[in-house]
This record gives C-alpha cells, sequence and structure tokens, in this order.
C-alpha cells in the first residue's frame, strides 16, 4: 500500500493508517505482561483490524483485478489469519512472520530449523543409494 499512498491513492493512504494504528496500539502494550497484551490487543487491536477488513474489502471493489491495489488487498485477505493472529495470544509479536514461526515453534518445541533440512539430506541420500543400486544390477559389462 506504500508506493500507491505515496503516489496520492486516497484508499491506499487509508489502509496504511489503519495498519500504523495497529502498532501504534502494540507499542503501548510493549512493557504489559502476556495476559494484560492479550487483553488489550482484544480491546484495542481488535476494531482496527475489523475497520481495516471492511475498508479493504470496500476497497476491493472500486480496483480492477488485475491492478496493483487489487492484488495487494487480495494478498491481505489471502494472508487475514496470520495478520491477526497475533491478538489471540500475548505472548506473539505483532509481525506475522515471526508471530506464526512463533506459534509453530511453541507448539513444537523439541523440533529445530535443521531437522526438514536433515530429513530432506536423507531421503536425497536413499533416493541415490537405491539408484546406484538397480544401475549395478542391470548394466552390461564388457567382454
Amino acid at each position: 500500500f506504500v508506493i500507491p499512498a505515496e503516489q496520492g491513492d486516497l484508499v491506499a493512504k487509508n489502509l496504511l493508517d489503519r495498519s500504523g494504528e495497529l502498532y501504534s496500539t502494540e507499542r503501548k502494550t510493549k512493557k504489559l505482561d502476556d495476559v494484560e497484551r492479550q487483553q488489550r490487543r482484544q480491546i484495542n487491536a481488535t476494531p482496527i483490524l475489523d475497520g481495516l477488513r471492511s475498508a479493504g474489502t470496500d476497497a476491493l471493489l472500486r480496483y480492477d483485478k488485475a491492478s496493483t491495489m487489487h492484488k495487494a488487498i487480495t494478498y491481505m485477505f489471502n494472508r487475514w489469519k496470520g495478520l491477526t493472529a497475533y491478538t489471540s495470544r500475548g505472548d506473539l509479536p505483532i509481525d506475522p512472520p515471526r508471530g506464526l514461526a512463533a506459534a509453530r515453534q511453541a507448539q513444537q518445541p523439541g523440533r529445530t530449523r535443521s531437522a526438514p533440512h536433515r530429513h530432506r539430506q536423507e531421503k536425497l541420500e536413499l533416493h541415490r543409494q537405491r539408484r546406484r543400486h538397480r544401475m549395478g544390477r542391470h548394466q552390461f559389462h564388457p567382454l
């Protein structure tokens, strides 16, 4: 929304201002414990998010599907669950990528980042061993 807002698009500026309000309210909850932060988010952020969703829905009707703004709003709605996840828990940060990663890590405390990579490496090595075995069985040796 930043570029269209800088170019004078009032709808983009409105949506950008609403998202700025979310960060402003979040700064006020920085020193609170998780329970109080979650309560404040429910009181303060949820109405802002509802307004953002409503404004986004109205804005979709104004733009052509091929426009940048339509794509940006659709992108926002496709990620709405991740964007709003922080309001349900006080321990999650407002930024979605870190917020979702923190939520996943809390659900799977024993799992590390290297575990999926290690799994892929093991799977690839097994595939290579099977391939070598098959190739060795079917190769013709010169006389």
